[in-house]
């Protein structure tokens, strides 16, 4: 039988292809907590990072992750795969924009600013 922290690491992987920082972030902990439960350390996730599970992931069954009783998901599972889908193009464009901001500051930089040897791609 599979104890609370495997099923944590299940959930993580389910929900954000494995990525613990992610899954972090997207609670509002920081990443030492997460690692600290599916890590070496093993402990038990307290109420309060259940109920930001419960909160940020309203699809996931919470009994399933505490006890492991029924499914790991409410309803469909597709809902968690087009929740993260989502959360993905969300980083993307967040990525984009800050690409196009980068670029457009490096024009405003004088070119003789930079540097003899330094050349921008425009």
């Amino acid at each position: 039988m599979e104890t609370v922290n495997e099923r944590m690491k299940i959930l993580i992987d389910e929900l954000t292809g494995g990525r613990q920082s992610f899954f972090a972030e997207k609670l509002g902990v920081g990443q030492s907590t997460i690692n600290s439960i599916v890590g070496k350390r093993q402990n038990k996730p307290g109420y309060d990072l259940l109920n930001r599970i419960k909160t940020t992931y309203p699809e996931v069954n919470i009994d399933w992750l505490v006890a492991g009783d029924g499914e790991m998901f409410w309803g469909d599972k597709n809902i968690a795969e087009t929740k993260y889908e989502s959360l993905m193009k969300e980083k993307d464009l967040q990525i984009l924009e800050k690409d196009r901001f980068i670029t457009e500051l490096l024009r405003l930089v004088p070119v003789e600013r930079l540097g003899k040897d330094k050349v921008i791609d425009q």
